[in-house]
């Protein structure tokens, strides 16, 4: 605060108030909205919201907030965390989300051997595969990690279209259609 402004007479030291007598109009000049509304137009501006927070109000998404050495805090008494960067998401869904689909879908087939059920398994792992692919994709998109689900896509999408093109292109040389 600038030293032209003063501080309200309502601000107090963090005692509590001693209750005022109510006025006629059946509201004590302590009454919260009567100390917010300086001006007395009914209405409590930013203005005067500002003044009574002492300083600018926090408006739009203010859940998380970078610190001066570069770690992220969740909030007021919130355990700083870093944040992890968009290329190692990236690359968390190029590589790590292949590798974890392809485990899990392991799983589902030496399940099917060992239980002589291998069509049925092998059924399973197939759709679990692509509902990882689908939902992991989703959930990047939709949770922040943009980065992450275009890892995926580029893994799944990308990567077998430019193999194929590639294959298209040697055939093509090769047999010169």
């Amino acid at each position: 605060m600038s030293e032209e402004e003063s501080v309200p007479d309502w601000v107090t030291s963090g005692q509590p108030d001693e209750q005022e007598p109510e006025e006629e109009g059946g509201t004590a000049p302590s009454d919260l909205f009567s100390r917010l509304d300086t001006d007395g137009d009914g209405v409590v501006s930013r203005e005067e919201l500002e003044f009574a927070m002492g300083g600018p109000t926090l408006t739009g998404q203010v859940s998380g907030f970078e610190t001066q050495d570069g770690t992220w805090s969740e909030g007021p008494g919130g355990q700083p965390s870093k944040k992890i960067s968009n290329t190692t998401q990236f690359f968390l869904g190029l590589i790590g989300g292949p590798v974890g689909i392809f485990i899990v879908g392991w799983i589902f087939i030496v399940l099917g051997e060992v239980t002589g059920e291998f069509d049925a398994f092998a059924s399973i792992s197939l759709f679990s595969s692509a509902g990882l692919v689908i939902g992991g994709t989703a959930w990047g998109f939709t949770t922040g990690h943009q980065s992450f689900a275009w890892g995926l896509l580029t893994a799944f999408v990308a990567i077998p279209l430019i193999l194929v093109g590639i294959c298209v292109g040697i055939i093509v040389v090769f047999y010169g259609f």
